[in-house]
């Protein structure tokens, strides 16, 4: 799915808020998560360094229909 660039500023602007690594930004905007594992694989040591409130905001960020 592409996101439309209005909704990648946005997310990217959330992003950097929550202190992801730009190489993070670009990899969760290139490969929109949809999961906790998804997150996994590109947040290092996403357990410790969010909780798991965050996480899901973080996710709702990608969801299509907002």
């Amino acid at each position: 799915d592409t996101l439309p660039k209005d909704r990648i500023e946005y997310i990217v602007e959330q992003l950097k808020n929550k202190n992801l690594m730009e190489i993070e930004i670009y990899m969760l905007i290139d490969q929109p998560p949809k999961s906790l594992l998804d997150l996994q694989l590109i947040i290092e040591e996403m357990e410790e360094r969010y909780s798991e409130e965050e996480l899901h905001q973080i996710l709702m960020l990608f969801r299509m229909d907002l």
